[in-house]
This record gives structure tokens, C-alpha cells and sequence, in this order.
């Protein structure tokens, strides 16, 4: 046996100095022909250290390498593998321990019995790449691949998520713990149950129709979730023909078997079974299919005590809505059950349930799908159904009116009534569209508080200052002819307002008799003509300066007149003097009490609200003043506060509670017609949904493009039903009765839902402590939304367009240099420059 390095150098070595000891192991994977000889290497270990050297990858490689290419070292290194000492074994194995590449020089003078690795390491590397190089070409990257290898690649190892780095990186820990009704989940708590259905089938059911949505779990402990699964698979004929052979064999031996010795609780339940059985026979004749049914219920619960918690309300919701129904876990299968969950119906836990599809169709589990309109808006959440999925409204889809009735406050914003942040919201939706909105507030609501301000394209009318004549006209000269008799009704409705119902006489002079009189006054100021369809040319009931119109102070005289004139003339007709006395009673006491109203010229601020976005007229202190005054100057401004309105417009108003004489509504009945033909549109604002029901035939809620209502009493649900000729459901109706709710209930067309109000009306935008990111998120949003009301304006484009007139005058007079290419330019050769 040829001899190892070390001894054909014939040096002794002390192998203390390598910090190594014999290894006596039986290393096969080291070729010996590696040295030249044939030894195996624990021989080699006997003559020379490096056999006790662990470095077995580079063994191994130089190995696999000679025995491939059958490279001789001691060939290859040639003389320089005889020049070693014992420094350089030390620095090379200390590099092989540390895993770091070889760094040697060649020492500049060769010295007897001293020892080179140089060139072992370049041998050495030389090998490794090779080996490398190799160890590349035989490895498989499946993304390389094309289609037909990457198949045949995955049908020879199997498909295995192994092979995707990516879906290793995001797939869930298993680690599912069974116990014998339930199961944890990853370590975490959490725990999960798999519950079956169970039927008692002697019992006779008497299901409602739908009964099954009353399975779906409700009312559950917060972070517990339920998911109902129900499999439905049909049976072929065949199965069914023999089915129904073995049933009927049965059903006659059961039939003689309890003819023989049954009791009355066996007798019961086989008359059960014949029944079940006649009208399973007679449904399949008549075209049914034969069904069967499993279904489970996964419950999902964030510890074990809310699991039991949601186990038990389960157990007696089905107790109140089925009598012969129940829910469990089969004990000890919880695995069995996971695994099987989306397996066929055969291959399931128990036969499950069979029927035909007449009677399956009746445990449909049919729910409300909400509102998700395609521009809506989110207003609350569905409540009182299964379903609680978000409301998106679109509030301005809608074309004729509406109306709204909610008597519920909001305390957050001191005491607001939920119906008028229901018109605010009206409002908003109807300005962002680029149409302008009225509000006629009859309440005391105020807007300012529930959205944001919008004062630049808001003009606000305080009723109480008497901004418009009673004795004025408007609309466009065309119209004066049917403008005269709308005006008339106006100021007899004003008149009758004013005095009250306290004398029955008066009002039936007033009605008789003011519109000659208001005829022959008009006559005399030269603003109608007799006979005015043939003289319309002489009509100047329109178009005048407000100064040129008579005030009050010039009808009672007017009045004195003509009194007089009757009295001088000795005219006997006691009749007429006393319809001219009780006219000028009534008006001289509307002339001496309420003058500040009646008997000023109209203000030159009404001209605004003829142009701006959003118009206030606000009658709240009328209203505490005198509802009859109220009246009066509402029937005195709605004229001229929908004459302006257009298609799309909105005229809201607040506070509809107090229209409830039956003329003031007629009269309004007819101003609404008149802005229905132009396509404009009236929100009807209730504070008590009696007094909308008791107003149908004013506000037709019946026939409302949607309508918004709050809780309700029992009796007033009723009354509703009776309205619409339309029942109410149950569950509805309780529902609705819980006053202490924040719900509305929305109807438009085939839609109903309930949902629990949350309006975002943009109020306010600074972040208070108690604010996470969300909400503060939200608010500004809010404010996004009135800037961009704002921005949709025409008088905000044109004040904009006005501000940057300006902006561009001031800097022109500032005349200061304007660089342009290095060279100052004056403010007049700008101007010139720009011309």
C-alpha cells in the first residue's frame, strides 16, 4: 500500500498542534485512489492527520471529481506538495472549520522540507466550481418551466404546495385540537363547533311558510359567527321506485303490527309515517322531485365560554320557532365532521333529511337584500332581519315629492329632531346634483347646526320682519291673467288666517266679498283693467318697482271710502254695509296689530333669494307669535318663494305638522301643482307620523316617491296599514313599536327596510382626543362634501371668477417687476403683454 503524504515526507507531526484526535471512523466515501493508494481511509488515518480533518463536503467533491476525471494531486501539485511545515496545516484547517475560502500566497522563497497549498487550492476550487456547475444542471426550477414540463413534473412528484414558495408563505398553521363537541383553533382561543340537525319524526310540523331563515342563528355573543351549510341533492328515479317498494312493504307490516299490539303512542306515530308517506306518493305523482338534505352549523367563538353562550341562545331560539327541531354536535366526530363538511351528502354523518321538493320549497331561507343603490350613500345599518348589511340610499332618486315622519330627537346635537337632519341630508344630496333647495321652516329647526353652513350660497329671510308686500305680484307678464286669481285666494286665505275662526259670519263675508273689493282697488291703481283678457295690455300687475306697489296703509282707507260712499248714497242694503265694515275691521286690525308684517314694502334682500343656491325662510317666530300669522305670511310667501324653483328643485318643508286648515292646504295644493309642471319637487317634513296619516289627502304619502318613517306606536302602525291597504308583517310591526329604537323605516316601491340611522351630514372636521383615525378619516370627508356643494354653485363660480379679477387689478396697480427672461417688465407692459 502506497504511503500517505505525511510519511513520504517522513516527518513526525505532533497532531496536538491541529487541536485533533485519531478518528477511527469508517469513512467509505473517500476513494482512496485519491492519494494512490487502494487503503480505505481509516488506514490513511493510521499514517497522517489529514484523514482526521472534518471536512467532508470537500472529501466528498474531490472525491465524486476523481472518479469522474481521475485527477491525480500528487501529479498535479508536483514537487511543491513535498514543501509543507506545520503553520501552513494549521492556517489551512482553521480556513476549512471557518467555511472560508483558502487565502494563501506563494511563499517567495522555497525552503527544504517546507510545503506550498497553493496550488492544492486552486485544485481544489477548480473542483468545486465544476461540481457546482454540475449540481445547477440537475436542479429543476418549476418557474423555468414550460406548461407540458411543469404537468409532467407535477405528475411525477405530486402535486404539493411545496412547490410554490408563495402559497407556502401564506398558508395557515394546522393546528386544529379535537375535543369531543368542539375543536381550538391555531392556540390561539378561539374555538369552533359543527352542529347537525336534528327532526323528531313523530311530531306533526306546522311550519310557517319560509320557515327557514328562522334557522339562520341571530341575536348572537359579540365576536361569534355562525354559518349556516344546507346540501341539497336529488335523488334519481330509480332510487325513488325502490324507496318506495320497501316503504310501502314496510308500511303494511307496521300497519298489521300495530293492529295486533300497538299502543296509542305507537299507533300515532305510524298514522304519521302513512300520512307522510300518502303525501310524499302524491306530491311525486303530481311532478316533484324526492330530495335529501343535510345541514350543519359551524359556529366560530373567540373562547370556549362564548361558544357555550351562543350554543345555548341557539338552542332556545329554536325551541321558540320550532317545537320538533334541535341543533347538536355528534360527540367525539368534531374531526370527522371538518373533514366531511363539503362532501357529498353520502358520504355525511346520518341519512340527513328527505323530502320532496313542494315541501323543501317551503324552508327556503329567503332575506331582505337591503338597498345598495349605484350612487348611493351610506345612511345606517340593516336592523331586524338576518341581514345586516349596510344601506347605501341614493336620497335625491327621486322625481314628485316625498315624505318623511320621525319624532325621535338627537341629543348630540342638542335636541335636533331626526327629521330635519333628514331634510339637511335632502338638501345636501340635491345641491351636490346642481339644484337649488327652499326651506320653509315651521319648527324652529336649525340648519345651520346640522350641516355645514354654506353661507355663501345661502340667502336666510327671518318671516317675522315682513319682507314681502302682501300686496305684490310675482312671476312673468304672460302669466298675469291665472297669477290674479292665485293672488286673490292668497290674500282672502291671509285675511281668514288673520282674524281666526273665533266669528263664522266674518269669514263667510270675507270670502264672499273681499275679491270684488280687491278687484275695484287694484282697478284704481291702475294695475288691472275690466274686462283684462281683452285690455292685457293695460295689465301692470308684475315687473313693478317694490315701491310702486300699494302697502296696507293704502287698502284700509280704501275701505273708509267705500264705507262712506254707501252710507252718503243712502243705499239700504244693510248686507253690503256690513261685508264693507267687517272688511275694514279686519284689515285695519291687521294694519294696527301686526303692521311690521303686513304693511311694509318688499325688501330689497328678497331679491337674493331669487338667485342664491339655498333659500331659508324661517317662520319659527311666527309660529310662537300666532299660528294663524304663521299661516298668513306662509300663505303671503310661498308664492314667490317656488316661483323661481325649476326641474330638479326642491322645496322642503319643516315642520308640515302645522298645516292642518283645510284652505291653507288647498291653497298650497295649487302652488305645488304649479311647480310639478315645471318638475320641480316638495319634501313633506313631519315631527309626528299621526298628523302625517291624519294629512293624506295633503301630502299623499300613499303615492310618495319613497317615503322615511321613525318608530311608531301600535295604533298608529294600524292607522298605516289601513292607509295603504296593506298589511304590515309581524316581525315589522314589533319591530317598528320599539320606540327607544334610532331606526327608520324606509318604503320605496317593492322596497322595505329597517335600518338603524346614521346620517353624516358634515359638521364638523377638528379631531377631538377621544378621535381614532377613522372617524377623524370621516370628518373630513364631511367637509370635502360642502366644499364641493359649494363648488357646484353659480354664484360660487362667479365669485370665484370675481375674486381672481380682482386678484389680477390689485397686482397690475402694484406695479412690481415681473421677470421674463431676465428682463423686468413694468406693470403697463404686462397689462399690454397680456392684451
Amino acid at each position: 500500500m502506497p504511503m500517505g503524504l505525511f510519511k513520504r515526507n517522513n516527518a513526525d507531526i505532533d497532531y496536538s498542534i491541529f487541536g485533533i484526535e485519531s478518528d477511527e471512523v469508517d469513512d467509505e466515501g473517500i476513494d482512496p485512489d485519491l492519494w494512490g493508494g487502494t487503503s480505505q481511509r481509516d488506514d490513511d488515518a493510521d499514517e497522517g492527520p489529514l484523514g482526521q480533518i472534518d471536512v467532508a463536503e470537500e472529501w466528498e467533491t474531490a472525491a465524486a471529481v476523481s472518479r469522474d476525471q481521475d485527477i491525480d494531486l500528487e501529479e498535479a501539485l508536483g514537487e511543491d506538495i513535498f514543501n509543507v511545515v506545520a503553520e501552513d496545516v494549521v492556517a489551512r484547517v482553521e480556513s476549512l472549520r471557518s467555511g472560508q475560502p483558502a487565502t494563501s500566497s506563494a511563499p517567495t522563497v522555497k525552503r527544504p522540507g517546507r510545503f506550498d497549498t497553493s496550488r492544492l487550492d486552486e485544485i481544489a476550487a477548480q473542483i468545486a466550481a465544476e461540481q457546482a456547475a454540475k449540481a445547477e444542471e440537475a436542479s429543476f426550477d418549476i418557474e423555468k418551466m414550460s406548461k407540458e414540463q411543469r404537468k409532467l413534473y407535477i405528475e411525477a412528484l405530486g402535486e404539493s404546495l411545496e412547490l410554490y414558495d408563495h402559497l407556502v408563505a401564506i398558508k395557515p398553521r394546522e393546528r386544529y385540537v379535537f375535543r369531543s363537541d368542539y375543536y381550538e383553533i391555531d392556540g390561539s382561543g378561539a374555538v369552533a363547533c359543527i352542529l347537525a340537525m336534528f327532526h323528531r319524526d313523530e311530531a306533526r310540523d306546522e311550519f310557517p311558510t319560509f320557515w327557514g331563515v328562522s334557522r339562520i342563528p341571530s341575536d348572537l355573543p359579540t365576536g361569534v359567527t355562525a354559518i349556516v351549510f344546507e346540501q341539497v341533492e336529488r335523488k334519481d328515479e330509480k332510487w325513488v321506485e325502490n324507496a318506495l317498494k320497501r316503504a310501502d312493504k314496510l308500511d303494511r307490516l307496521e300497519e298489521r303490527e300495530q293492529a295486533d299490539g300497538g299502543t296509542m303512542s305507537t299507533k300515532r306515530s305510524a298514522a304519521k309515517a302513512a300520512d307522510d308517506l300518502y303525501s310524499t306518493v302524491a306530491e311525486l305523482q303530481d311532478g316533484a322531485s324526492y330530495l335529501s338534505v343535510q345541514n350543519r352549523l359551524l359556529l366560530h367563538a373567540p373562547s370556549l365560554d362564548a361558544l357555550d353562550s351562543a350554543v345555548d341562545k341557539l338552542a332556545r331560539q329554536y325551541i321558540e320557532a320550532f317545537s320538533s327541531l334541535h341543533a347538536a354536535p355528534y360527540h367525539g366526530e368534531q374531526r370527522q365532521e371538518l373533514s366531511t363538511l363539503f362532501a357529498k351528502n353520502d358520504d355525511k354523518r346520518s341519512d340527513g333529511f328527505h323530502m320532496t321538493s313542494t315541501e323543501y320549497a317551503g324552508s327556503y331561507s329567503l332575506v331582505t337584500n337591503g338597498l345598495a343603490d349605484p350612487g348611493g350613500e351610506f345612511v345606517g345599518q340593516m336592523s331586524g332581519d338576518y341581514n345586516n348589511s349596510a344601506i347605501l340610499f341614493e336620497v335625491d332618486r327621486w322625481r314628485h315629492h316625498v315624505v318623511l315622519a320621525d319624532q325621535a330627537l338627537n341629543h348630540a346635537l342638542d335636541r335636533a329632531r331626526v327629521v330635519d337632519m333628514w331634510g339637511s341630508k335632502i338638501s345636501q344630496a340635491a345641491l351636490l346634483n346642481n339644484h337649488r333647495v327652499v326651506h320653509l321652516v315651521l319648527n324652529g329647526a336649525q340648519l345651520e347646526k346640522l350641516g355645514p353652513p354654506l353661507e355663501r350660497i345661502t340667502a336666510r329671510l327671518d318671516m317675522r320682519r315682513g319682507d314681502v308686500n302682501m300686496f305684490e305680484l310675482f312671476g312673468e307678464r304672460k302669466d298675469q291673467l291665472s297669477l290674479y286669481g292665485i293672488h286673490l285666494t292668497k290674500l282672502v286665505l291671509m285675511a281668514e288666517q288673520a282674524l281666526g275662526a273665533a266669528d263664522p259670519s266674518a269669514v263667510s263675508i270675507i270670502r264672499s266679498e273681499l275679491k270684488d273689493r280687491l278687484t275695484e282697488f287694484y282697478v284704481d291703481q291702475k294695475m288691472w283693467a275690466r274686462s283684462a283678457e281683452k285690455n292685457q295690455e293695460k295689465l301692470r300687475l308684475v315687473g313693478l318697482d317694490h315701491n310702486e306697489v300699494p302697502l296696507l296703509q293704502h287698502f284700509v282707507p280704501y275701505l273708509d271710502t267705500m264705507h262712506k260712499r254707501l252710507l252718503q248714497q243712502g243705499n239700504q242694503d244693510t248686507d253690503a254695509q256690513r261685508a264693507i265694515k267687517t272688511l275694514q275691521g279686519v284689515f285695519k286690525d291687521m294694519l294696527q296689530a301686526n303692521s311690521d308684517l303686513f304693511n311694509q314694502p318688499t325688501s330689497d334682500a328678497i331679491n337674493s333669494a331669487a338667485s342664491a343656491r339655498r333659500v331659508i325662510y324661517d317662520f319659527s317666530g311666527l309660529v310662537n307669535r300666532s299660528k294663524g300669522l304663521a299661516m298668513a305670511q306662509l300663505v303671503n310667501v310661498v308664492g314667490f318663494a317656488v316661483a323661481s324653483l325649476d326641474e330638479g328643485d326642491v322645496l322642503l318643508i319643516h315642520g308640515a305638522d302645522q298645516i292642518t286648515d283645510n284652505q291653507v292646504q288647498e291653497y298650497l295644493v295649487a302652488q305645488f301643482e304649479r311647480l310639478f309642471r315645471r318638475g320641480a319637487r316638495v319634501g313633506y317634513l313631519y315631527e309626528n307620523p299621526d298628523v302625517m296619516l291624519a294629512n293624506q289627502g295633503f301630502n299623499k304619502f300613499e303615492r310618495a316617491d319613497y317615503t322615511v318613517l321613525g318608530p311608531m306606536a301600535k295604533e298608529t302602525i294600524t292607522n298605516y296599514e289601513t292607509a295603504l291597504h296593506t298589511a304590515v308583517p309581524t316581525e315589522l310591526k314589533r319591530f317598528l313599536a320599539a320606540t327607544d329604537l334610532a331606526i327608520s323605516y324606509l318604503r320605496r316601491g317593492s322596497v322595505n327596510v329597517v335600518f338603524s340611522t346614521q346620517l353624516s351630514l358634515g359638521l364638523k372636521i377638528e379631531q377631538q382626543p377621544g378621535d381614532d383615525g377613522e372617524v377623524f378619516a370621516a370628518r373630513v370627508r364631511e367637509v370635502d362634501r360642502a366644499k364641493k356643494i359649494a363648488a357646484n354653485s353659480e354664484v360660487a363660480a362667479l365669485e370665484r371668477a370675481e375674486q381672481e379679477r380682482a386678484e389680477a387689478r390689485r397686482e397690475l396697480l402694484a406695479g412690481e417687476p415681473v421677470r421674463d427672461q431676465g428682463e423686468p417688465r413694468t406693470a403697463a407692459r404686462l397689462q399690454s403683454s397680456q392684451r
